[in-house]
Order: C-alpha cells, then sequence, then structure tokens
C-alpha cells in the first residue's frame, strides 16, 4: 500500500521574503519528488530546517544550488526495530542566484517528514 500526502505551503511577504513548508504523513512510501527554489541575485540568505521520524524505510532530503551541487542534506534509515529520528538546520549567506531545487527520496517509508525554507532578500 502507498500512502504519501505532502502539504506544501508558500507564502511570499512583504519586500520579496519567501516561506517554503511542507510535511508528511507516510505509510509504505516510495517515491522521488523535486520543488524547484527561484533564488534572486542579491538574496541575503536561505535558512533550511529538515525533521523526520520513521518507523521504517528510509528517507533522503538534498537541498542542492544551480549548479547541482548539494548544500544541505539530511537523511534518516529505519531498517532495524527501534526506528530513526532526527533533524537538521543549515543557514546559507548570500547564496547564488538562480534555480536551486529541494529533493525527497522515499525508500518504503513509513512515518512522518517536514521542511521549511525561508529565502531572505
Amino acid at each position: 500500500m502507498l500512502v504519501c500526502c505532502f502539504i506544501i505551503g508558500i507564502g511570499c511577504a512583504a519586500h520579496g521574503q519567501t516561506h517554503l513548508m511542507g510535511s508528511a504523513t507516510l505509510k509504505d512510501s516510495t517515491s522521488m519528488t523535486t520543488i524547484p527554489v527561484l533564488v534572486s541575485a542579491g538574496t541575503a540568505q536561505i535558512n533550511c530546517l529538515f525533521n523526520g521520524s520513521l518507523n521504517r524505510g528510509t528517507l533522503s532530503i538534498n537541498f542542492k544550488d544551480p549548479e547541482g551541487r548539494l548544500q544541505a542534506g539530511f537523511s534518516l534509515d529505519a531498517n532495524d526495530k527501534n526506528g530513526a529520528k532526527g533533524g537538521s538546520r543549515q543557514e546559507f549567506k548570500n547564496p547564488f542566484p538562480g534555480k536551486w531545487r529541494l529533493e525527497i527520496e522515499l525508500r518504503d517509508a513509513t512515518g512522518k517528514l517536514s521542511y521549511q525554507l525561508d529565502v531572505k532578500p
């Protein structure tokens, strides 16, 4: 059974700030999702927050710059009896302009995940 429900919110505050967030409850989920994040020239900073807890399976979240280089990542592997839980927080000052990518990969994952990206002008 494959059940995966992503809730994604995108907000634009005054002065061009972008707030991107999402969460999912997973049950035996296997998928690959890519979310584009546009970063304008002159952007001051990007803040990333990733959290997850799994009863089984694996999850990987990667944040890549416009050149395809990994800038932040987070992964969990819950293929034992105890499951897995964790999180990661990253900050990038003066990021390269262009289309960044948030990639979320799930393999037989059961549990929860959430992410939040703030792009500040």
